[in-house]
């Protein structure tokens, strides 16, 4: 008996900082752009041109689409998927449209994304995607401790048998983009901090790429946790290039900069009071865990599975610090990762388990049609899309 051929979906990721799409027939997505834009004015003022990209100039006004993994501009996203399908070179009715989401997405959101995939784009087919379920098919895994650590958020999403146990997921702020608030604060002390020119939303869209190109460049983790922004100890220097030309020096800043993503009430801010139950990554998941109720093996399972994904994983050093951290504490078990070697398959794995899933035939019963859609509305999203 002849196997059922594999039909090519558009697979879209649209992450708070990075979107990523293509086909599902394809190892690595073909787009990858910051999850941004700006408009120009055109002969109909109800109706701007919207740009992405490299189309963003210096003086544009530079505005953002999603808000902590969650979709609010819903204009600037239905623009940003014209703009992928005009890039793909495809007319998205002739091709079925996979979307990823957090776990925090809402039903009234889900209805909206169905409605911009059927009604303004005419899909034949469409399915959402939770990213940690994504994740773990795409590294063939259906038990697994998902840590994805990204822009706006840290997550943990304990799954069973390729069932979330929401009891046990859990998500904070502390995550990438808390920690390029302590690299600014660095390097305004530091240097002359004032080199881009644009304006002021496009000063901080170009910030946050340095900032984020400073943390893969110098930042690692400490294999042992520094509760004191003060202490003392020796490290080899590393230097960074501004782009105006000018060398900074980093010492020890280069792992207590990061610290802050396990310690956050021990790095404070100078004008930001953080609330006094905030807790880092090692104690989020350690937390995560204690609201399970499930059984000794089914624990043993989750920490044998460990996934840790999300662009600031990437910091040298964090995965042996939290599998130190989490050995620490829980004496009994064994903890053990499993995550993607590749770094920029790590990076890009949500939207890697997602072209995965959607290659899947066993996956086809998740798809809505168009007609389906069209017959039955908000209960069929309800229903397919829990």
């Amino acid at each position: 008996m002849s196997s059922t051929p594999e039909i090519t979906s558009i697979v879209i990721e649209n992450g708070t900082h990075t979107t990523r799409a293509g086909f599902s027939t394809e190892t690595l997505p073909s787009l990858e752009f910051p999850t941004v834009y700006s408009t120009e004015s055109t002969s109909d003022p109800e109706n701007p041109k919207y740009l992405f990209d490299d189309d963003i100039k210096p003086e544009n006004e530079v505005f953002t689409i999603v808000n902590e993994g969650v979709v609010y501009n819903w204009k600037a996203l239905e623009q940003s998927w014209a703009y992928i399908f005009a890039k793909l070179k495809v007319d998205p009715k002739e091709f079925p449209l996979v979307i990823t989401e957090e776990l925090w997405n809402n039903k009234k959101n889900r209805v909206k994304l169905a409605e911009l995939a059927f009604v303004k784009f005419g899909v034949p087919v469409f399915t959402i995607l939770k990213s940690p379920i994504a994740i773990t098919y795409g590294l063939g895994r259906s038990t697994s401790l998902v840590v994805d650590i990204g822009s706006s958020r840290a997550s943990v999403t304990p799954i069973l048998d390729g069932t979330i146990l929401y009891k046990g997921a859990a998500h904070s702020k502390f995550a990438g983009d808390f920690l390029n608030v302590h690299t600014l604060k660095f390097l305004e002390n530091s240097t002359n901090f004032d080199y881009v020119k644009g304006s002021e939303s496009y000063k901080v869209f170009q910030t946050n790429k340095l900032l984020t190109d400073f943390k893969s460049t110098i930042n690692s983790v400490s294999t042992y946790p520094i509760v004191n922004s003060n202490a003392d100890f020796q490290i080899s220097p590393k230097n960074y290039q501004l782009p105006d030309s000018k060398t900074i020096e980093v010492r020890k800043e280069q792992v207590l900069l990061s610290e802050p993503l396990f310690h956050p009430l021990s790095y404070p801010i100078p004008g930001i009071e953080l609330p006094k139950d905030s807790v880092g990554l090692t104690d989020l998941i350690l937390s995560a865990l204690k609201k399970l109720d499930v059984t000794q093996d089914i624990y043993a399972s989750l920490l044998n599975n460990i996934i840790l994904t999300g662009g600031t994983s990437l910091l040298p050093g964090l995965e042996t610090r939290l599998i130190s951290d989490l050995s620490r504490f829980l004496t009994t078990f064994g903890v053990q990762s499993f995550s993607n070697p590749t770094l920029s398959e790590r990076s890009n794995a949500t939207w890697i388990g997602a072209s995965v899933l959607a290659s899947m035939n066993s996956f086809e019963n998740h798809y809505i049609s168009k007609e389906d859609f069209e017959e039955q509305g908000e209960a069929i999203v309800d229903e397919k899309l829990k």
